[in-house]
C-alpha cells in the first residue's frame, strides 16, 4: 500500500516579551512585568522541514531604594529569543528565513543627564557571545557608569515604534540548527540625580517571525472615556487602527494611592499603600468597552488600557484619571497632524467642561516633557526625519487638566531624491499615492512608484534639474523634494565593418523637423529569404542597447511623401507588430514624446510582414531585419541605457541582384559586335543583349533603372551544364523552362535539372546552387521594354517579365494586354519601358515596385 503522505499546515509563531518598566526615580523604582510567552510545536513529520520559535521569561527589573541606590550599581533584565530549523530527512537540507524586532509600544523616559549619556542600553548577542552593533534606527553608544565601568549598547532612551534588529535572517543545515539571540536591557546607575525620569514607563515586545513588517502601523489608543453609574465604572477605547486587526483589549484599574484590579467575581481587591513592588492585573476582553464593578464613589482611580493585534503586537497603554467629583473636565476630541521638511504641525480640536480652555500643552517625545501654547495649533520647528509620538494635553480655567491624547507613529519625513547610475530613487512617503517628476520645472511624467529612469524621455543631451512633488489621492501637495543635476550624453552609433556608406546620397542632409539631421545615409544587406542581416562587431554588446526605427519607404508612400520633400516627417501612428503581434506606435522621439525603444535581446519576435522588425540573436551578433522582399529603407537609431538617441541612420538593401562578378553583353557600334562588360560599369547609353519574347528571337536595348553598388557578406553559387556560372544576391530571377516563366533560382521552384536559356540559344540545366560566405558588392538593372538580360550568358529577369505565359521562347498573348491604370504621375519613358501597362499586377503592386526601385535608384 502506497505510504499516506502527512500535509504539514505551516505553522509560522509570533513569539512575544514584554518588557515593562514603571515609576522610575533614583531613591525608588517599582518595575511592572508582564508574562512571556513560548512557542514549541512538535511535528513528527520526515517530508517535510520543522522551524519554530522560542523566547524566554520576561525581563524583569526589579530596582527599588536598595538595589539601585547610590553605589548599588545596574540593573538587567536578560531574555532570548531562538529560531530552530530542522532538515527533513528525505533531502536533508533546509534554508528558511527569519526576522527579529523590538517593539517599543511605551516610552515616556527622558535623558537626566545628557543624550549622550542614555538611561537605557540594550544589547543584542548570539550565542557565541558575537555582538549586533548596526540597527537602523538606533545609536551604538559607549558610556560610563557611576562606578567607572565602560558598557555598549543601543540607546533606547526615548525610542519607540518597531525596530527591525534583523531582517530576511537566512538559517540553513543538513540536520538541525539554533540561533539564539540573547536580549539584555540595562537601566545605568549614574550615581548622580535621575528622578526626572519618576513615574516613566517602558515597554517594549521583542517578536521573532518568519513575517515581515515593513511599513507597520501600530494600532494606538488616542484617548479613553469613562461613565459611571452607581458603583460601575464603564470604560470606552478610542483606537487608531493600525496594519493589523486588533485581536484583544486588556483594562486595569487602581485606585489613587491604591492598587485594584477586578477579580473573577467581580469584586474589587485593595491592597495597601506599601513601598514594594505591585502590579495591576489586566483584564482580557474583546471588546473596546469594559465596565469596572464595586467602585467606591468616593474615590478617585487610575485607570490602565492596551491592546493587542492579531500579530501579537501590543499597542501603546493609555493611563486615564478619573476623579469622583462632579466637576467636568475638558476633552480633546482629535489631534491632527501634519508634517513638511523639518517641522511637525498639531492641530487640537477639544471639548470644554466645566470651565474654559486656556492652555494647550505640546508633547513630541511621548510625554517626557510639555511645551505650553495658548493656540490649538503648535508646530515642533527644525525636526529631525523619524517617527515620533506626539501628546496633547488642554487646561482650563480652573486648573483642571483633560485626558492625554496619544498621536503615534507620527512621521516627520523628507522627501530625498538621489540618483544612482541613470535610475532616480526617492523615499515612500507617508499618504502620498504619486509622484510627478519635474525636469527644469516643467512636468515631466506621474508615477505611484519610488523610482523611474527617465533618460529615454530626452532627445538631446544636456544638463537636466529633475525634483519631485508628492501628491495624495485628492491631489494635494504633500511634499517637494531636493533638485538633482542630471547629464545625459549622445549614443554613440555603433558601425561596423560590414556596413558601407552610399557614395553619393541625392536627398537632402537635414530630414525631418526639429533640427535632426540624418546624418548620413548608410546601408547593408545580406542573402536570404527576404530578409537583410545587420551583423554587429564582436565588440558591441548588444544587449546593452534599444533600439528606434521605422520603415522609411513604407512611411513615406503611405503619407505620399517624396523624397526630395522629407522635411516635416512625423513617425507618430505607424505600427510595428513586434513580439505576439502586439502594436506599439513608433514616435519619433522629438520634443520629449517617448520613443518605442525595445532592448535588441529581447526583440526574439514573430514578425508581420510588410513591416520590418528586429531580431537580435545574441550568439551570432546579428539582427535580422523582414521585409516584403525586394528592398528595404529603415531608419535606425541606437539608444545605449542611460543616453539620448544617436543620430538617425538609414540602412536598406535591394535583395534581388547580380554580383560585381557579373558581365552581359553590350553592344559596339564601332565593331558592329557583342562585347562583355561588368554589371557595374553599366550606362544608360548602352546597347545589352536581351530576348524579344514578342518574336522570340535575340535582341538589344537600354538600361531603363540602374542599381549602384551596394555590399553583402554572401552570395548564391549557381553552376550550369554549359560550365557558366552565376552569382546571384539573395534571389535574382532565370528563365525556368519547364515552368514558362522566370523564377527565383534558391527556392523549390527552380530544383536542380531546372531547363534555362543562354546568350548562345542553348537550353542548359541547372546543375548546382550553394551559399558562399564572403564579402562582396553587388549592382542590378531593368532593360527598357524587354526587360531581361543574359548575366554570364544565362537568361535573367524580374517578375514584370512574367506578364503573360511563355512557350517555346515566346510569349502567348492574342492582344496585348492594357490594364487600364492611371499611371500619367510616371514618366513615359519609365511607363513604357517596364510595360507597366501590361502587368497582371494589382495597381498598388506595380506602384510598390516602381516606387522602392526609385526610391533606391535615386540615393544610391
Amino acid at each position: 500500500m502506497e505510504n499516506k503522505k502527512i500535509k504539514i499546515v505551516s505553522i509560522v509563531a509570533i513569539v512575544a516579551l514584554a518588557l515593562t518598566l514603571v515609576t522610575a526615580t533614583f531613591a525608588y523604582f517599582q518595575a511592572q512585568t508582564g508574562e512571556g510567552s513560548q512557542t514549541d510545536i512538535k511535528i513528527n513529520a520526515n517530508t517535510v522541514d520543522t522551524f519554530t520559535f522560542e523566547t524566554g521569561d520576561a525581563i524583569s527589573l526589579n530596582i527599588d531604594q536598595d538595589n539601585f541606590a547610590s553605589g548599588k550599581g545596574n540593573q538587567k533584565g536578560t531574555t532570548f529569543a531562538k529560531a530552530m530549523l530542522t532538515a527533513n530527512n528525505k533531502t536533508n537540507t533546509a534554508t528558511e528565513h527569519y526576522n527579529l524586532f523590538l517593539n517599543i509600544s511605551d516610552n515616556s523616559f527622558g535623558y537626566t543627564q545628557s543624550t549622550n549619556n542614555p538611561e537605557i542600553l540594550l544589547t543584542i548577542k548570539d550565542s557565541s557571545n558575537n555582538e549586533i552593533t548596526s540597527i537602523t534606527g538606533l545609536e551604538y553608544k559607549t558610556v560610563t557608569d557611576g562606578s567607572g565601568a565602560t558598557l555598549k549598547g543601543f540607546d533606547i532612551t526615548n525610542k519607540t515604534g518597531l525596530i527591525t534588529i534583523l531582517n530576511n535572517r537566512e538559517i540553513t543545515t543538513t540536520s538541525s540548527k539554533m540561533d539564539q539571540w540573547n536580549i539584555t536591557a540595562t537601566f545605568i546607575n549614574y550615581n548622580a540625580d535621575q528622578s526626572k525620569n519618576a513615574g516613566k514607563v517602558f515597554s517594549a515586545q521583542v517578536l521573532i517571525s518568519k513575517d515581515s513588517f515593513e511599513n507597520y502601523t501600530p494600532n494606538t489608543i488616542n484617548t479613553l472615556s469613562a461613565t459611571k453609574n452607581g458603583s460601575s465604572l464603564t470604560v470606552n477605547l478610542n483606537v487608531e487602527q493600525g496594519s493589523n486587526e486588533i485581536d484583544k483589549y486588556y483594562y486595569g484599574i487602581k485606585e489613587k494611592s491604591t492598587l485594584a484590579y477586578n477579580n473573577n467575581t467581580s469584586k474589587v481587591k485593595r491592597l495597601a499603600n506599601t513601598n514594594s513592588i505591585s502590579s495591576i492585573n489586566y483584564i482580557e476582553s474583546t471588546s473596546n468597552s469594559y465596565t469596572f464593578t464595586n467602585i467606591d464613589n468616593t474615590k478617585n482611580y487610575e485607570i490602565s488600557a492596551y491592546v493587542v493585534d492579531k500579530k501579537k503586537i501590543k499597542s501603546n497603554t493609555y493611563e486615564y484619571n478619573y476623579y469622583s467629583d462632579a466637576y467636568v473636565y475638558p476633552v480633546i476630541n482629535k489631534v491632527e497632524t501634519t508634517s513638511t521638511s523639518n517641522s511637525i504641525t498639531a492641530t487640537v480640536t477639544a471639548t470644554k467642561g466645566t470651565n474654559n480652555i486656556t492652555k494647550y500643552y505640546y508633547s513630541i517625545d511621548g510625554g517626557n516633557t510639555f511645551v505650553e501654547y495658548n493656540s490649538n495649533v503648535y508646530t515642533f520647528s527644525n525636526v529631525d526625519d523619524g517617527l515620533y509620538r506626539i501628546m496633547v494635553k488642554v487646561m482650563d480655567s480652573n486648573n483642571k487638566y483633560s485626558n492625554i491624547y496619544v498621536k503615534n507613529g507620527v512621521i516627520k519625513e523628507t522627501l530625498t531624491l538621489s540618483l544612482s547610475n541613470y535610475t532616480f530613487e526617492w523615499n515612500q512617503i507617508t499618504g502620498a499615492t504619486k509622484y510627478q517628476v519635474y525636469s527644469d520645472n516643467k512636468l515631466l511624467t506621474t508615477t505611484s512608484n519610488t523610482k523611474i529612469e527617465i533618460y529615454d524621455r530626452y532627445y538631446n543631451p544636456g544638463t537636466y534639474n529633475i525634483s519631485i512633488v508628492a501628491l495624495n489621492d485628492k491631489n494635494n501637495i504633500l511634499m517637494k523634494s531636493n533638485l538633482v543635476n542630471y547629464t545625459l550624453t549622445k549614443t554613440e552609433f555603433p558601425l561596423t565593418t560590414g556596413i558601407s556608406e552610399f557614395n553619393t546620397p541625392e536627398y537632402p542632409t537635414e530630414w525631418l523637423d526639429g533640427g535632426v539631421v540624418y546624418s548620413n545615409a548608410w546601408y547593408i544587406s545580406n542573402p536570404g529569404t527576404t530578409s537583410l542581416e545587420y551583423f554587429l562587431s564582436e565588440e558591441i554588446d548588444g544587449s546593452k542597447y534599444y533600439i528606434n526605427y521605422f520603415n522609411l519607404m513604407t512611411y513615406m508612400k503611405e503619407n505620399n511623401i517624396k523624397y526630395e520633400q522629407a522635411s516635416g516627417v512625423n513617425m507618430n501612428n505607424n505600427a510595428l507588430a513586434i513580439s505576439e503581434h502586439i502594436n506599439y506606435d513608433v514616435n519619433f522621439c522629438e520634443n520629449n514624446n517617448t520613443c518605442t525603444y525595445r532592448k535588441l535581446a529581447n526583440l526574439n519576435t514573430t514578425i508581420v510582414e510588410p513591416v520590418a522588425s528586429f531580431k537580435y540573436i545574441s550568439s551570432s551578433k546579428k539582427i535580422e531585419l523582414r521585409g516584403n522582399g525586394g528592398n528595404t529603407y529603415l531608419a535606425i537609431q541606437f539608444v545605449e541605457v542611460g543616453k539620448t538617441p544617436s543620430d538617425w541612420k538609414i540602412f536598406g538593401g535591394y535583395l534581388m541582384c547580380l554580383s560585381e562578378n557579373t558581365e552581359v553583353y553590350v553592344y559596339d557600334e564601332e565593331k558592329k559586335k557583342y562585347r562583355k562588360k561588368k554589371i557595374g560599369d553599366l550606362t544608360y547609353d548602352d546597347e545589352v543583349l536581351c530576348w524579344n519574347f514578342d518574336k522570340g528571337e535575340f535582341t538589344k536595348a537600354k538600361p531603363i533603372w540602374l542599381m549602384k553598388k551596394m555590399k553583402t557578406t554572401k552570395y548564391n553559387l549557381l553552376k550550369f551544364s554549359d560550365g557558366s556560372a552565376l552569382e546571384t544576391i539573395d534571389q535574382h530571377r532565370i528563365f525556368n523552362v519547364e515552368k514558362g516563366m522566370f523564377t527565383y533560382p534558391m527556392t523549390d521552384d527552380t530544383p536542380i535539372g531546372t531547363t534555362t536559356f543562354n546568350s548562345k540559344g542553348e537550353y542548359v540545366k541547372l546543375i548546382s546552387k550553394e551559399v558562399i560566405e564572403k564579402p562582396i558588392d553587388y549592382y542590378n538593372a531593368n532593360i527598357g521594354y524587354h526587360i531581361n538580360m543574359f548575366a554570364n550568358g544565362i537568361l535573367t529577369s524580374c517578375r514584370l517579365n512574367n506578364m503573360y505565359p511563355i512557350k517555346d521562347m515566346k510569349f502567348i498573348y492574342n492582344n496585348q494586354r492594357n490594364n487600364g491604370f492611371d499611371l500619367s504621375d510616371y514618366d513615359e519613358k519609365l511607363v513604357n519601358g517596364l510595360r507597366l501597362k501590361e502587368q497582371n499586377m494589382t495597381e498598388e503592386e506595380i506602384r510598390k515596385y516602381v516606387d522602392d526601385r526609385e526610391i533606391i535608384r535615386k540615393i544610391c
